[in-house]
């Protein structure tokens, strides 16, 4: 049983992690005050910054997780999302069989109950054909990619992305580049946002996405355009060895 904690159920990391699971699980629940219980589960703990650092939310964690051990059951798997603030404390990681993170910790890296996964893609960008097919690859025919590269998303967010638009425009601009540069204000921007549909579609063009880092040096763009089959340019940061281990493939 997935127990979805805050009622996010359908939110912007549910199609990720449910694939994630590979359909592993028989029902999902949604719990927004942690008074649900079930034998092995799956808890997906998905909160904003602010919730992360109060000490009242992780008292209340970490009673529930208990609960599990006074129903004598095994200790569940637990997934947090959205702590690239790096807030959340690690006491309760022992009550768990295993937590993962989709944003790895250094000080948590050698931890035996820790895992760390990529942010993966939000909830929407892949097709349901594509994600129904077992085995489904990107696309890969770089001859049909009409644009050098992309980037679309927050431009206030760092001085990596401030110094992108800058060379960009001293460049002559995107165009003359053969890229797009599509800029909103802030994150998932429902003014000046693209559809996500239109927005795979640019990915899906592009022979390079642009990863500047923003608010972490890592964004869901990484994935995405992994499954659009563009190639990923990230900031040169040691997160990733972390994360994908010294040898990953990912340019900066």
């Amino acid at each position: 049983t997935v127990i979805w904690h805050g009622g996010q159920h359908g939110g912007m990391e549910a199609e990720w992690i449910e694939d994630l699971a590979a359909g592993g699980f028989r029902a999902a629940v949604n719990d927004s005050d942690m008074t649900t219980f079930a034998p092995r589960a799956l808890i997906v703990l998905q909160e904003t910054f602010p919730v992360h650092g109060k000490p009242e939310f992780w008292n209340k964690v970490r009673h529930y997780l208990a609960g599990f051990r006074r129903r004598g059951w095994a200790p569940p798997v637990v997934f947090l999302t959205s702590d690239e603030l790096y807030m959340a404390p690690a006491d309760w990681i022992d009550q768990t069989k295993l937590t993962v993170r989709n944003c790895w910790h250094p000080g948590l890296n050698d931890h035996p109950r820790v895992l760390a996964a990529p942010f993966g893609y939000k909830s929407g960008f892949r097709r349901p054909s594509d994600r129904s097919r077992a085995g489904w690859r990107p696309p890969c025919d770089t001859a049909a990619r009409r644009l050098r590269w992309n980037f679309i998303g927050n431009a206030n967010s760092s001085l990596a992305r401030t110094t992108l638009i800058e060379s960009v425009a001293a460049a002559g601009g995107a165009e003359g580049l053969g890229g797009v540069l599509h800029l909103t204000h802030v994150f998932d921007d429902p003014v000046h946002g693209m559809r996500i549909g239109e927005y795979r579609s640019v990915l899906e063009a592009s022979d390079f996405t642009l990863c500047p880092e923003g608010v972490h040096v890592e964004s869901y763009r990484i994935s995405e355009a992994l499954e659009a089959g563009s190639v990923p340019i990230v900031s040169c940061d040691s997160y990733f060895d972390g994360l994908f281990g010294p040898d990953h493939p990912l340019p900066c």
